[in-house]
């Protein structure tokens, strides 16, 4: 047997523990620091994007551009996590420039419409893949 359907589920187990660790933080369970907590629900939401679609790749499932979609919040994990960790180190300091970190999503965010716009306006349009050296 394949060692890929095992790791593809541990990816969607990770996944779904991802979603409800960060819907957690959304809530403000903890109310210690309800900014930071925003901060990093929003990133465990995007892990669980990163590690979902390796099991849509995995099992087959990718129809319709669904893993160009999980690539878009990619740029925005690690200014996410920043940002978190900011506002837990020093809540009352604001950071200057701190939307400058997200630059890079926006930029890609930008170009892949060229993608993403086609797919929405006609359902048999074809959504080309990213280059493997783009790919995380």
């Amino acid at each position: 047997m394949s060692d890929l359907p095992i790791l593809a589920t541990f990816f969607a187990f990770s996944a779904g523990a991802l979603v409800l660790l960060g819907s957690l933080f959304l809530l403000g369970f903890t109310k210690v620091n309800p900014s930071a907590d925003r901060w990093l629900g929003t990133f465990y939401f995007i892990l669980a994007c990163t590690f979902t679609q390796p099991f849509l790749e995995a099992f087959k499932l990718d129809a319709g551009g669904w893993s160009h979609l999980l690539e878009l919040p990619r740029w925005a994990m690690l200014p996410c996590l920043y940002m978190a960790v900011n506002y837990y180190v020093a809540p009352s300091l604001l950071p200057k420039n701190r939307l400058l970190h997200f630059v890079p999503f926006l930029l890609f965010l930008l170009f892949s419409l060229v993608y993403l716009i086609p797919a929405l306006t006609s359902p048999e349009a074809y959504v080309p893949s990213l280059p493997a050296w783009i790919r995380l």
